[in-house]
């Protein structure tokens, strides 16, 4: 899976470079072709730096995602150059979305902080184990913009091991630990949050603004796959419910609603029984 992921990314730094200097040969293609020549020269000069950017940044960002130890500090600027290389070509967007996606926020709350994780295992569809392998925060300055703040330790740190209990939702239990079957579609939720998770290019996880753990020690977050929540997706399928609704962890709780309901109209996986 690592390797993989690294020929992925590879391959979108290398189709950035290789775009990009074709835009500092052939100018005149992405510009107005009345352009004079010191212009011609000027534009260049600017796309040679910003493929050295990209390249630099891209690189440092993979580091930074899957080699946790390496010291990288500038991770957080890549939102930015990847809005200069969508100047160019919007095309280039479908390369670069599974690299930018794996460091997107969240949301744009000051203080957010939120994690890319790496997945270990199962244990029923809302409960999983991960360890962390990069975190970031939303951070303000006088501007007034609200950068990418690149984290050392958070609430998490980096090398953390964890086990996460999605928040908003319930999937049948397993049943491991009492001796007893699996309920009804337990497995089947089991095996298509492994599934999501094991072809995910990306994980995020996040806090909502309330309670951080369950009485089991368990971690109360959010986990989303290539930008979608996982929760959600279970949801759709008819393998969760909602449930463990607490005030103030209800940021997507709409969106989840609205997930059910669609499972319920369908009568889909654990709704088909009623």
């Amino acid at each position: 899976m690592t390797y993989r992921k690294l020929i992925c990314f590879g391959s979108i730094v290398l189709s950035a470079a290789i775009f990009l200097i074709s835009c500092s040969a052939e100018g005149e293609s992405y510009r107005k072709s009345n352009s004079e020549e010191k212009e011609t020269s000027e534009e260049k000069t600017a796309t040679d730096k910003i493929v050295e950017s990209v390249i630099s940044v891209a690189v440092d960002g993979i580091i930074s995602t899957y080699f946790p130890n390496a010291h990288i500090d500038n991770a957080e600027n890549v939102k930015g150059l990847v809005n200069e290389l969508l100047n160019y070509s919007p095309e280039i967007n479908d390369l670069i979305d599974p690299f930018f996606s794996s460091i997107q926020p969240l949301n744009n709350e000051i203080g957010t902080e939120y994690y890319n994780v790496s997945y270990s295992f199962s244990s029923d569809g809302d409960t999983q184990n991960f360890k962390v392998i990069s975190a970031f925060k939303i951070s303000s300055n006088e501007e007034g913009n609200k950068p990418i703040e690149k984290l050392k330790a958070g609430e998490l740190s980096v090398g953390d091991e964890i086990t996460i209990r999605s928040l908003l939702i319930d999937t049948p239990e397993m049943n491991l630990h009492k001796g007893k079957k699996p309920e009804p579609y337990a497995e089947a939720a089991l095996k298509f949050a492994d599934s999501e998770l094991k072809k995910a290019s990306s994980i995020v996880i996040a806090y909502d603004k309330g309670k951080h753990q369950d009485h089991f020690s368990r971690q109360l977050m959010y986990i989303w796959c290539d930008g979608e929540l996982l929760s959600k997706k279970l949801l759709e399928q008819g393998l969760a419910k909602i449930s463990f609704v607490t005030e103030p962890n209800t940021t997507y709780l709409k969106e989840l609603q609205l997930a059910e309901d669609r499972a319920i109209k369908k009568k889909l996986g654990i709704w088909s029984r009623n």
